[in-house]
């Protein structure tokens, strides 16, 4: 279906872009055109441009047609766009405003639209576990909202001026003192020689200390999702991870396969038949926390949510002696009958279809429910689920902790909530499910 605009005269013209885009990124009208992005690699002006490339359209009466496509953007060899679509992607008055991502570190781009070409006009680097977002563009002016934040940085608001000079209209409380932590960006090879980016936040007192101290693991891997490293997010625990970093734990964050870190091909390393790639990825990384002596089995920890909430469910079954601990929130564990549960049925194109013999064995293979036996010593568990969650639904929680059960394990606990649905009701349950958690991890992890 063509695409057209309608100018105020009832002219009618049709628009020439790409038909391949990103559903959840709106285009944008600047300076006369309109500003898109690509899904995946396109021909465009008779040039091929990798996917994430930002090009327009002018719709301008006076721009003949020859002129009116432009290329806008080409991110560079291995960098993304992986947060465009949630907060990094906005237009002011001349000026299109993205963020970008290169070996894992962010920076915010600014284009400006001249002589029917565009520049790049800002390139402004955040710090390593820092995380940009653009808010909102003025379309009167080059002005631009931005919010600044990182694993040590509070989240800042700030206004971006044309000439580079910020404007802080916002700054978030420290809940811990920076000076006392540190960040590493690490890297490891996984089963097959890809290298997974992982990032540790532990404490300078116990970083040179010779005995391994309690580490906590998390990562998501799936439908092409990457983890924002926001200051104390809700994800990593919220204001309940200051006592366990306070006490000397640290917090571990892996980019593994079938998230958004590099792309959508990123994503489709570790889809349907491949979802192993994503598992061997995070154990490569817990495995070298180890060997480097950060920490050991009986103290690393793993937790994530839905999708990291299987993924945790999945390190606890399949390598149940590298773990110490568990917590599963909302999480997938019955791979032979999600699609039966919840919204289940809509993520096949992510996991594949159990009724199809092949992918059934495939998702059979690291099932939880379906990977946990008699006379194996398993981590404990915590696992979490709302009876009201209809994203997930609340039987794979259920049939996890009563598996566990059935063969033997004293430390399986379940815990739901009669409210809510796919997470908690309201921020006071969210404080209050994660301080459940570290709870946890500081007793079996100690």
């Amino acid at each position: 279906m063509a695409e057209v605009v309608i100018s105020l005269d009832g002219t009618v013209e049709e628009v020439d872009l790409p038909s391949k885009r990103p559903l959840v990124i709106a285009p944008k009208v600047v300076a006369g055109n309109i500003v898109t992005q690509l899904k995946e690699p396109t021909i465009f002006q008779s040039q091929p441009l990798p996917a994430g490339s930002l090009v327009a359209y002018n719709i301008s009466p006076d721009v003949p047609k020859p002129h009116k496509q432009s290329v806008v953007y080409v991110p560079e060899p291995d960098e993304f766009t992986p947060f465009i679509a949630l907060d990094g992607f906005e237009t002011s008055q001349g000026r299109v405003h993205l963020t970008s991502s290169k070996n894992g570190v962010e920076r915010r781009l600014s284009l400006e639209y001249h002589e029917k070409a565009w520049r790049l006009v800002q390139n402004v680097p955040c710090s390593v576990g820092g995380h940009f977002g653009i808010v909102s563009g003025d379309c009167l002016s080059n002005d631009v909202i931005v919010t600044r934040s990182g694993l040590l940085q509070p989240t800042a608001v700030q206004l971006a001026r044309p000439d580079g000079t910020m404007q802080e209209i916002f700054s978030q409380k420290p809940l811990v003192d920076a000076e006392r932590f540190d960040i590493e960006r690490l890297t490891v090879s996984s089963k097959d020689g890809t290298l997974i980016d992982y990032v540790v936040l532990s404490s300078k007192f116990s970083k040179g200390k010779a005995s391994p101290r309690p580490l906590l693991i998390t990562g998501y891997g799936a439908f092409g999702i990457t983890i924002s490293t926001s200051y104390f997010s809700q994800v990593f625990g919220g204001i309940a991870l200051v006592p366990w970093l306070e006490s000397g734990g640290s917090l571990a964050i892996a980019f593994i396969r079938g998230g958004g870190d590099r792309g959508e091909a990123w994503h489709e390393a570790a889809r349907q038949e491949k979802r192993q790639k994503s598992y061997d990825d995070f154990i490569a990384v817990a495995e070298k926390l180890v060997e480097d002596g950060m920490t050991t089995p009986k103290k690393l920890g793993v937790f994530g949510t839905s999708n990291g909430g299987l993924l945790a469910a999945v390190m606890g079954t399949q390598r149940p002696d590298l773990f110490g601990a568990v917590v599963s929130d909302v999480p997938l564990t019955d791979m032979l009958r999600f699609p039966l549960m919840g919204m289940g049925a809509a993520w096949k194109h992510e996991y594949g279809d159990p009724e199809d013999p092949k992918m059934a064995r495939i998702l059979r293979s690291y099932s939880p429910f379906h990977n946990i036996h008699e006379g194996v010593k398993y981590p404990a568990f915590l696992v979490t689920i709302s009876t009201k969650d209809d994203r997930v639904g609340a039987g794979h929680a259920r049939k996890l902790v009563a598996r566990l059960k059935d063969v033997g394990s004293e430390h399986a606990f379940l815990f739901e909530d009669s409210d809510g649905g796919h997470g908690v009701s309201d921020p006071y349950k969210r404080a209050a499910l994660m301080s459940r958690r570290m709870g946890f991890f500081l007793n079996y992890l100690q």
